[in-house]
């Protein structure tokens, strides 16, 4: 929960105000650029980076994960808490944030982006804007087929997609999709628009068929992408078979984690 003390909320400012990020040029840049378009629009979207390194879970112990997770926790309830203190930051301005990664993700205006490049909890701000995918490098360029004889091709091993979606019918991933999950976004930004890809258009699902690829007509040619990340985890050769995935005996997990915008064209 957020703090409602008046008291902790005074210390919160006051601690504030004897803190100051030095931020390097390049970041101030994107800052006076964001706040140039937050200024015109009213507000712009933004991924707060948490001053908290980046850790991969896989080689952390149960105990450092929980510690981990509990001090990400923290920091993100501070920061969130001072900036109710600090600036006009709404909760609904909050747009998500993350159990494992230092990031936050807001609906910021010119005041909310100041109080963030004030406040050393805060990494960095970058703009959340739309990214369209794309992929060139595969199997061979990584070295993978030299290394299957070693590691048996990911036998009995899972692997998780997030990316636009996987058509699991495609002749090359016959029978490696054993489970789909859907997670996107509905909102308002200014002049944007974001429309949920799941199916109906709800915001998460785990439902059989939720893990599809997105519809050509959403998103352009960028809809082929997860299939296309897919077939170079798992692609079993069945199509063509010196197309063969860097781990062509697992299994996949997919899950679209792209949405549409609406706003962009108008």
């Amino acid at each position: 929960m957020y703090l409602q003390s008046l008291k902790l909320s005074v210390l919160l400012v006051m601690l504030s105000a004897v803190s100051h990020v030095s931020l390097g040029a390049a970041d101030e840049v994107t800052l006076a650029s964001l706040i140039d378009k937050a200024s015109s629009a009213g507000t712009v979207r933004v991924l707060v980076r948490l001053n908290l390194p980046d850790r991969m879970e896989a080689f952390m112990s149960q105990q450092q994960i929980s510690e981990r997770r509990q001090a990400l926790s923290n920091l993100r309830e501070d920061l969130i808490n001072n900036l109710f203190v600090t600036s006009s930051l709404r909760p609904d301005q909050i747009n998500r944030s993350f159990r494992v990664s230092p990031v936050v993700a807001l609906e910021a205006t010119p005041d909310v982006l100041d109080a963030l490049s004030r406040d050393p909890r805060v990494a960095g701000i970058e703009e959340d804007e739309i990214r369209w995918v794309n992929l060139e490098q595969s199997t061979e360029l990584i070295g993978a087929n030299t290394g299957w004889p070693r590691f048996l091709g990911g036998a009995m091993q899972a692997v998780a997609v997030l990316d636009t979606g996987v058509d699991s019918s495609h002749p090359a991933l016959s029978e490696t999709v054993v489970a789909e999950a859907c997670f996107s976004t509905n909102g308002q930004s200014a002049d944007v628009t974001v429309t949920s890809l799941c199916p109906g258009g709800v915001t998460e699902s785990t439902a059989v068929g939720s893990g599809a690829n997105c519809d050509v007509g959403t998103i352009g040619d960028s809809c082929s992408h997860g299939t296309h990340v897919a077939g170079i985890v798992a692609s079993t050769g069945a199509a063509v078979p010196e197309l063969q995935g860097v781990c062509s005996e697992s299994i996949d997990h997919c899950s679209p984690s792209f949405q549409q915008s609406g706003g962009l064209n108008g």
